[in-house]
């Protein structure tokens, strides 16, 4: 996973900016991001949000603070820390096991997740958004 990848859209004269989020990722403008929320019945529902900043709640904890339109999950803004887990895909998960119930993502640029998905042994909490690391922005020149 790269942190930071740019692809240049000529037609419509944009360039979007794919961001990987982690807890060393640095907030530097609005980044369209993915929630996954776990339903109680077991359904996981994904849902498209802005991260519109970072805010320092405590010495070394940092919280998202995301726009929501989902008002029925959450309300309008959601605020978590970094230190969440972060929902990937099964294939990402067996990929990045370090132990039993252990499953964490340390990047070559510094970036560091630990990682929830819903087939993994109760990991993932009901009723609690998780990001995707994904997020983009679009800029137009």
């Amino acid at each position: 996973m790269n942190s930071k990848k740019v692809f240049v859209c000529q037609k419509f004269n944009q360039k979007t900016i794919l961001v990987i989020l982690n807890e060393n990722f640095v907030f530097s403008r609005p980044l369209t991001v993915t929630g996954a929320f776990l339903l109680p019945n077991g359904t996981v529902c994904f849902h498209q949000m802005v991260l519109d900043r970072v805010d320092r709640v405590a010495d070394f904890i940092d919280e998202y603070v995301i726009q929501n339109s989902d008002f029925q999950h959450g309300g309008p803004v959601l605020r978590f820390p970094k230190t969440r887990e972060y929902y990937v895909n099964d294939h990402f998960m067996l990929e990045n096991r370090y132990g039993p119930g252990e499953f964490k993502y340390y990047g070559q640029e510094g970036e560091f997740m630990w990682l929830v998905n819903e087939n993994f042994n109760g990991i993932m909490k009901p009723n609690r958004w998780y990001l995707l690391p994904q997020a983009y922005t679009i800029t137009l020149n």
